[in-house]
């Protein structure tokens, strides 16, 4: 069952032209990767959601960002204000779709560049925000 539910939500998915991506149980979401590689513009629903890249892409060319206080409104917020721009969004995420995808052979040649930058900056982040005295043992 648990089966045939997972491949009921990817085909959703590949029919959707909006995917929701609420903020999980981290601070990432693996909603985000799923609709990226589906091709379905993500649309984050959270005030607080870290998103992958940020540093590089811009965001709200290829993502839809509904804070939390308007979540119920998401369907209406879509249709009045975004779907216009549904191709654009659509192209945007195309073109950066690669990045989101898993390779179980690890990252392409095209873009290990920018994941090892990110995750440099990753472990930058959480140097800085570890205490002193464990800063001190490393």
């Amino acid at each position: 069952a648990d089966e045939k539910m997972v491949l009921e939500t990817f085909d959703h998915m590949l029919r959707a032209r909006f995917c929701l991506c609420p903020l999980g149980v981290t601070p990432g979401s693996r909603r985000l990767f799923e609709s990226v590689s589906f091709n379905c513009v993500p649309t984050l629903i959270s005030d607080s959601l870290r998103v992958p890249y940020e540093e590089w892409l811009d965001y709200s060319q290829m993502a839809v960002r509904i804070p939390e206080k308007c979540a119920q409104m998401t369907p209406q917020l879509l249709t009045e204000h975004y779907m216009e721009r549904f191709e654009d969004y659509r192209a945007a995420v195309e073109a950066v779709r690669p990045l989101f995808l898993y390779r179980p052979m690890g990252p392409s040649l095209d873009h290990s560049a920018v994941r090892d930058a990110y995750r440099k900056e990753d472990e930058a982040r959480l140097r800085e925000s570890r205490p002193r005295e464990l800063s001190a043992i490393d």
